[in-house]
């Protein structure tokens, strides 16, 4: 192992003094690359001269330089396993910091209340209802043509393989934030989840009632409508009275769904309810 110290030594030491100046540690620090890391260049030889450099004369020989680097790896091999930290550890403190910095950035952040910013948030939101709008009635008829084509129900291409489709990102994204168990993120994602239901729900009965209006068709969703209110009925009341959730109201949530299909099919096709 000491060979390997010494063939760096010599890779390191350029001006035959067998000896490593400051200004050559300096340059070796220079040319490393630690991705986007800022590096203070001054400090870290600094550090290395006062943990190498044991005669006090600010250059490191070539018995100093070895027996260093021997005794850091030695230290490491010795170390204790109980004390060192695993990946999860380091990770956990690593979203401790950064959540940390976000609250004091968020606490020191100036919200913009202007005329402008509304003004502009409002356009993005008119934008947005738009866009939905042309791409709402493609997206029908090509589900349509997959139903068809397929021998599927329309039913269950609409209400299962489409929302399925459309919020998988959405879900994998709010289960991997929440496995960080902080109950900022957390909450965050809590915000985005009522966020896009409330966002979805108003854009689509908005762009539903556009095309109803524009191609004078009959109105004929009484009962999808009724079951999407009770739902979001049923959550938001739970939600409204609560800050904290336990485990039972994950099953429930999960069981809204089939239900929810099985309240329109029951008051499609039992009661013909329209």
């Amino acid at each position: 192992m000491n060979s390997m110290f010494y063939r760096l030594f010599e890779k390191m030491e350029h001006d035959s003094n067998n000896c490593i100046s400051q200004h050559e540690l300096k340059e070796l620090i220079a040319d490393i690359k630690f991705g986007k890391l800022p590096l203070d260049v001054e400090e870290a030889v600094l550090k290395l001269i006062e943990e190498l450099d044991t005669d006090g004369d600010h250059l490191i020989n070539e018995d100093e330089f070895v027996s260093g680097f021997a005794k850091w790896l030695d230290t490491t091999d010795n170390q204790d396993p109980s004390t060192t930290e695993s990946q999860d550890d380091i990770y956990q403190k690593t979203w401790e910091a950064t959540d940390k910095l976000v609250d004091e950035t968020i606490g020191n952040a100036v919200v913009d209340n202007s005329l402008q910013a509304w003004f502009k948030a409002m356009m993005l939101l008119v934008l947005g209802i738009a866009l939905l709008a042309i791409l709402a009635e493609p997206l029908i008829e090509s589900v349509q043509s997959f139903s068809k084509s397929a021998s599927i129900p329309s039913f269950f291409i609409s209400f299962i393989l489409v929302p399925l489709a459309t919020n998988t990102r959405a879900s994998a994204s709010a289960i991997k934030e929440a496995r960080r168990k902080k109950p900022r993120t957390t909450s965050l994602t809590f915000s985005e989840i009522y966020g896009g239901v409330f966002m979805n729900n108003i854009l689509g009965f908005s762009v539903l009632l556009i095309l109803i209006y524009v191609r004078e068709l009959t109105w004929e969703f009484s009962a999808e409508m009724l079951v999407v209110l009770l739902v979001c009925a049923t959550m938001g009341l739970i939600a409204s009275f609560r800050s904290t959730f336990p485990i039972w109201t994950s099953f429930l949530a999960y069981l809204l769904y089939p239900l929810s299909l099985l309240l329109v099919y029951f008051f499609n096709d039992v009661l013909n309810y329209t």
